[in-house]
């Protein structure tokens, strides 16, 4: 992002796309701060940007669909990359569920990351990451 795209990028509404909405900058970070967590994002453009939020352990923290949410944001970032990590922390583990869009791209080739097709995929993959944390089971 250039210097201007990184002041704008965490006010409501802000998008650089004549038909679109943002990626969520703002509400993200309203929702990290809210519960005590932390959030940062830096830009190097031609580069990339990174975007780091904390949410407290233990809190009561709601965040939603967050596989649609990574799902959204890879369908709309063109050419760019996102390394996605959620780091669980359970029973005295970590537990990881990630995907780094670079992969992505060495295994499809020509196919763009926005077709459904790979979208689905993408979302299937994190549920299943989801799905297969112990954080997860239903065994106590």
């Amino acid at each position: 992002m250039t210097e201007e795209e990184l002041s704008m990028c965490l006010v409501e509404g802000y998008t650089t796309k004549e038909n679109g909405m943002g990626l969520g900058l703002p509400r993200f970070r309203r929702a990290a701060e809210s519960c005590g967590g932390t959030f940062s994002i830096s830009s190097t453009p031609g580069r990339g940007t990174k975007v780091r939020a904390a949410f407290p352990k233990g809190g009561d923290v709601v965040l939603g669909d967050i596989t649609g949410a990574v799902c959204a944001v890879i369908s709309g970032i063109g050419d760019g990359d996102i390394v996605f990590t959620h780091d669980i922390e359970c029973g005295g583990g970590t537990y990881r569920v990630g995907l780094d869009t670079r992969a992505e791209r060495r295994v499809l080739g020509t196919l763009e990351l926005s077709t459904p097709e790979v979208i689905l995929f993408i979302k299937e993959y994190l549920s299943g990451q989801y799905k297969t944390k112990p954080i997860f089971s239903e065994e106590k």
